[in-house]
């Protein structure tokens, strides 16, 4: 894979925020990418705050509380989770 990317590929974009988790703590082979990366941040559609208004009264939370919605993965990272 490392061969294929370093080879054919001009950039790597890298949807995660580095400050959350940066890609060298979850893939070994980090330091064999020799292409420029760059990181996304997370790609997401922008909320409907009815919904989310609809949820925290599901939930019980009062107005204005911090709800987290986090997705881990399938890999050794999700397991950690």
């Amino acid at each position: 894979m490392l061969e294929t990317l370093n080879r054919w590929f001009d950039l790597l974009l890298i949807h995660s925020d580095d400050r959350l988790l940066p890609l060298d703590e979850t893939f070994s082979r980090f330091g064999d990418i020799r292409i420029p990366m760059v990181y996304t941040g997370f790609v997401a559609q922008r909320p409907d705050l009815e919904k989310g208004r609809a949820l925290r009264d599901d939930l019980g939370l009062p107005p204005g509380a911090k709800l987290i919605v986090a997705s881990c993965g399938g890999g050794a990272q999700g397991i950690a989770c």
